[in-house]
């Protein structure tokens, strides 16, 4: 499945200051009212099933206003048929000389049981 989706974020509080601020107040924070540093952010996402066991997707923000990019690539096992087993990586990196941020990388695993 591949998948291409222009956001919007009509309740834009914070900068790129917002996200490197360690003391960060309400009104600023990023949280589901206010999900990205911008008004605009283009998304793409590709999900694609290997195997029936394997599957996996690439998914990636870009927002040229800030000059970021999130690429969150990730990768499921099913280890039974109510048990899955997932690792999803995300990748922050910025591209403007106003604010060097050194590249900010997250790795999660997931256990899930449906039952």
């Amino acid at each position: 499945m591949l998948q291409f989706e222009a956001l919007y974020n009509g309740n834009l509080n914070g900068n790129m200051s917002t996200l490197l601020s360690v003391n960060q107040t309400s009104a600023s924070a990023m949280s589901a009212k206010n999900p990205f540093l911008s008004d605009f952010t283009l998304f793409t996402g590709l999900n694609y099933p290997f195997t029936p066991i394997f599957s996996g997707s690439l998914s990636g923000m870009y927002n040229w206003v800030n000059k970021t990019y999130i690429i969150i690539p990730s990768l499921t096992v099913s280890l039974t048929n109510s048990l899955d087993l997932m690792f999803l990586a995300q990748i922050f990196r910025v591209y403007d000389d106003r604010y060097p941020v050194p590249g900010i990388n997250f790795v999660f695993g997931r256990l899930k049981w449906s039952f």
